[in-house]
């Protein structure tokens, strides 16, 4: 479903972009009149557009592409390049990894003993005291 919003931001949209037709034109002139603050957005926008069209905003490759597609081609006609190695020892990893065993055991132990310590109570049920059919609860206490 469309709203008039909608329908105001496309006729704004094609007016910045300079494409609305004669009916378009006179319909959006119509809007702006009778509603001043989207007139003043309508500037708004006008002014920033206007601003971006004066920047210099043209794409720049970020490194040339002769490099690139030389490096392609040495690299499909078998020259020898630099390599560069991506698989990390194995020795080295495994030592990282030795402590990581040991340490996850005893945090899993420290976690274990706090639940146990302090929420021994929360999980056994106290013995109700009272008369029968009041839940623990005394006659006194209603």
């Amino acid at each position: 479903m469309r709203t008039p919003d909608d329908h105001w931001a496309e006729l704004a949209a094609a007016a910045l972009a300079g494409e609305l037709t004669a009916a378009e034109s006179a319909e959006f002139d119509d809007l702006r009149r009778a509603d001043p603050a989207r007139a003043e957005e309508y500037a708004s926008l006008q002014a920033l557009a206007g601003r971006l069209r004066q920047g210099d905003l043209t794409w720049t490759a970020p490194r040339d592409a002769d490099d690139l597609w030389e490096g392609i081609q040495g690299a499909v006609d078998g020259e020898v390049s630099p390599k560069v190695d991506l698989v990390p020892d194995a020795a080295a990893a495994r030592r990282r990894r030795r402590w990581v065993t040991p340490l996850t055991a005893a945090a899993c132990l420290v976690v274990g003993v706090v639940i146990g310590v302090s929420g021994a109570g929360a999980f056994t049920s106290t013995v109700p005291s009272g008369p029968p059919g009041t839940l623990g609860r005394s006659s006194r206490s209603r």
